[in-house]
């Protein structure tokens, strides 16, 4: 039997759009919370996809690692909290949707990051309806962050005011957002 020219282009066509969408994910850098923030210069406005602990707040939702054992890290001479903001108001455009990337780098990077940290809530079958609940996850987005960061200064003997720094969350004090695309639960997949 013999296709019609027109099918038989659609069929090349779709073949080739999926191997595109793979290679473009395998291009994508796969990264712990701590490579991409010690390493903002590189990263700062490109696709990447960052495993870490996921938890919200009242000022929103964080990716964290424990990059060092306080809770921050030294980015540009200045002590950060070692967290990235997620922004949600990323949309894919022309991307294939569906998490596609290799499994097993994702738990090598989830088994990197549960060294040092550790979710601050048990698991539960209904985490998903807590807000406050913590979980295992890796963003696909854009990350972004000023070229210059300034921290956040507090009250002290030579200003009277909280100047916030140019971060994002409380006080401009996360050092990095990324503009999420997609999400995948690794807490589920353990």
């Amino acid at each position: 039997m013999k296709l019609p020219r027109t099918a038989l282009y659609f069929v090349i066509g779709l073949s080739g759009a999926s191997i595109f969408a793979q290679a473009a994910h395998e291009s994508i850098p796969v990264l712990t919370v701590c490579e991409a923030l010690s390493d903002l210069k590189t990263y700062n406005g490109k696709e990447v996809v960052i495993v870490g602990r996921s938890a919200w707040t009242f000022e929103g939702t964080f990716l964290s690692e424990n990059c060092e054992t306080d809770g921050h890290i030294a980015i540009q001479g200045n002590r950060w909290l070692s967290m990235i903001f997620l922004a949600g108001e990323g949309r894919p455009s022309g991307r294939q949707t569906g998490f596609r990337f290799d499994e097993e780098l994702l738990r090598q990077k989830l088994a990197e990051v549960r060294q040092t940290t550790r979710l601050t809530s048990e698991p539960k079958p209904t985490s998903k309806s807590n807000l406050f609940s913590d979980r295992w996850v890796a963003i696909l987005g854009r990350l972004v962050s000023p070229p210059m960061l300034l921290p956040h200064r507090p009250p002290g003997d030579s200003q009277t005011k909280n100047v916030p720094g140019n971060g994002f969350g409380a006080n401009g004090s996360v050092p990095a957002k990324v503009i999420q695309l997609e999400i995948y639960d690794l807490s589920e997949r353990q």
